[in-house]
């Protein structure tokens, strides 16, 4: 045990001392330091007890992997064959006694751990699947958030036909160039395992109107079989999760909070500081356990120095939060589409709603300028890239803060917009934005994969 100890410890302080580069240029490091998260986040931080808590299991990561290349896609099956091989207790209590021995770890999938995390959903394309549409493209029924009122009057119109059984904005599934990369598609089994594994009991969102639908398109995908939402306020929620590890249930706080930064109202409209207030405060810090924070700001900023002011406050408030156990996620900010259909709304035809289809490449993308700046977007996201790897390389701080870029895959989805008063910037619910959500699972499912990896080289490498 004290050999298994020194080990973990020697890893930690090596980690720590190294130079660190983020994610959006080496993976490799990501991994190392998340890993010392990963170890300490279970249990009680013994590493023989974590390893143990993979021990029994036959390598199921991979067949939860959705191939999105094969329309018979299956979620489930990840979390269904650890059920049937989980240790119980008593059996845990005496393996952490004794010396895990190599044959007890589930090897990690190398097949998997050959994907890069800076690269998935950066190359691909759309591909249409009915079969994808009817499995995973719907929400589950009640809906938990309702849709607003302008998406009730029209979208919920829709009737089904032949060439549409399902709204054709939840029929696209993304194929990812990298032959390695298969994006794993949210569900309650999957996303409850992941934050088991990394130990994660609350969940924040916290930006603008965007990071608002990016919430209700996770409560929503997950249904309300899972979520119970506050009676008093739908962005203060619990997710009920089984636990994999333990007997009865595990209860992770969700939290949605509407920054006030940027200018609303360009070009004309007042400046306000971003700042992270003291209710996303509280509740990053209201226990030492891990937080999976998603940050996002850059849809009202009509003024590139201001962005760049507001990118270093963010950081810098969660740097001097200084809580190196969580995960946080910088989510890129996508462009609108203008001239986005129906444009008419009034006279459309909503009971067959509409017939859209992404676009092939982002070389078919034009973002003329425009008051909104949405062709600032990639100047935004590249600086945020850079202020990241700032921090993470040079100041050695910020190292769990991640990229999850969602920008070429949003920018082709010309389809499924709002279209109220012209909306061509907000999604649908569900459709497009579900894939954010889809793309972040893929990105813990791929980083557990390379802790895995990472775990059985220190204990017998």
């Amino acid at each position: 045990m004290l050999l298994v100890y020194y080990f973990a410890m020697t890893f930690y302080i090596v980690v720590n001392d190294a130079k660190y580069s983020h994610n959006i240029l080496d993976d490799a490091t990501l991994y190392e330091d998340a890993f010392k998260n990963f170890h300490l986040g279970n249990g009680d931080g013994d590493v023989q007890k974590v390893m143990s808590n993979y021990s029994g299991r036959a390598g199921n990561d991979k067949d939860s992997d959705v191939n999105t290349s094969n329309a018979d896609t299956n979620t489930n099956a990840d979390t269904s064959a650890d059920k049937d091989a989980v240790l119980g207790v008593d059996s845990r209590k005496q393996q952490s006694e004794e010396k895990v021995s190599r044959n007890s770890i589930v090897p990690c999938d190398q097949h998997s751990n050959k994907c890069r995390l800076s690269s998935i959903g950066q190359d691909g394309t759309w591909e249409q699947d009915w079969d994808f549409a009817e499995k995973y493209g719907q929400f589950p029924l009640p809906r938990l958030i309702k849709a607003g009122h302008m998406d009730r009057a029209r979208h919920e119109k829709f009737q089904t036909s032949h060439d549409a059984p399902y709204p054709w904005p939840t029929s696209w599934k993304w194929i990812d160039k990298q032959p390695h990369c298969k994006m794993q598609i949210m569900s309650p089994e999957v996303l409850c395992q992941l934050l088991e594994d990394f130990n994660i009991d609350r969940i924040a969102f916290y930006g603008d109107s965007l990071t608002q639908q990016h919430y209700e398109s996770f409560v929503n995908k997950l249904g309300s079989q899972y979520v119970q939402l506050s009676a008093d306020n739908k962005f203060n929620s619990t997710l009920l999760c089984n636990s994999t590890y333990h007997q009865g249930q595990r209860l992770i706080q969700l939290f949605h909070k509407r920054d006030a930064g940027g200018q609303a109202s360009p070009p004309r409209g007042n400046r306000t500081a971003y700042k992270i207030d003291e209710e996303m405060t509280s509740f990053l810090t209201k226990s030492t356990k891990p937080v999976l924070g998603i940050f996002n700001i850059g849809l009202h900023y009509h003024n590139y120095q201001w962005y760049k002011e507001d990118i270093q406050i963010m950081l810098h408030s969660l740097n001097r939060i200084n809580r190196t156990q969580d995960m946080y996620f910088f989510r890129t900010t996508a462009p609108g589409h203008p001239l986005c259909s129906p444009r008419d709304p009034r006279t459309f035809n909503w009971t067959k709603g509409t017939r859209d289809i992404p676009l092939s490449s982002l070389k078919e993308l034009v973002l003329t300028k425009q008051k909104f700046h949405w062709d600032s977007f990639e100047d935004y996201n590249r600086y945020t890239g850079e202020s990241i790897r700032e921090y993470s390389f040079f100041y050695g701080t910020l190292t769990n803060m991640h990229f999850l870029d969602i920008y070429n895959m949003t920018a082709l989805r010309q389809d499924g917009h709002g279209a109220h008063r012209g909306d061509c910037l907000h999604y649908v619910l569900p459709g497009p934005l579900d894939w954010w959500n889809h793309l972040l699972v893929t990105y813990l499912h791929e980083l557990r994969n390379g802790l895995k990896c990472k775990a059985v080289d220190l204990m017998y490498g």
